[in-house]
């Protein structure tokens, strides 16, 4: 098998993986992984090492991102996000957390939250007044989201051009 071929193989299943976690955010079991991604058990753990990583790695991993999108998106509890991410108690979702971000979750919540603010504040002290017919941004190709929300989309700005 070339390289190019199995670093296919090993992405595929990567994605797989943090599928099936996603799924199973309480109790993802490494053989169930295994059985529902259709390989072995040493089969997983291989390609998993061969990205660095294991799947206590990427369960957890899968469980700070999607606690990343709760603290961002919603108001509860982080209490009530630990537990729906599948950590038992607080202090262990704490923990991880801060391992993995750096920050504790509140601290994240705050930081998105001034963030966002910072970023309506910004797009509506924008006037129509303020931008001639020839200033007017243009869409150029290769905006993926267009939801506003910033965690959705990626540098947009450098993707617009003047139109002139």
């Amino acid at each position: 098998m070339n390289q190019a071929s199995h670093q296919n193989q090993t992405d595929f299943t990567a994605e797989r993986l943090e599928r099936y976690v996603t799924e199973h955010l309480n109790k993802p079991k490494i053989k169930e992984a295994c059985n529902a991604l259709a390989l072995s058990r040493r089969t997983l753990q291989r390609r998993l090492h061969e990205v660095g990583t294991s799947f206590q790695k990427v369960v957890i991993a899968t469980r700070i991102t999607i606690a990343q999108k709760l603290l961002r998106e919603t108001d509860a509890s982080i209490t009530q996000i630990a537990t729906d991410v599948g950590f038992a108690t607080l202090q262990a979702f704490s923990s991880a957390f801060r391992r993995e971000t750096g920050v504790s979750p509140s601290g994240f919540r705050a930081i998105a939250q001034k963030s966002q603010a910072a970023s309506t504040q910004n797009s509506a002290s924008i006037s129509v007044a303020d931008v001639e017919a020839n200033d007017l941004l243009v869409p150029a190709s290769g905006i993926r989201s267009t939801s506003g929300n910033a965690s959705d989309n990626e540098e947009i700005a450098p993707r617009f051009a003047a139109n002139g």
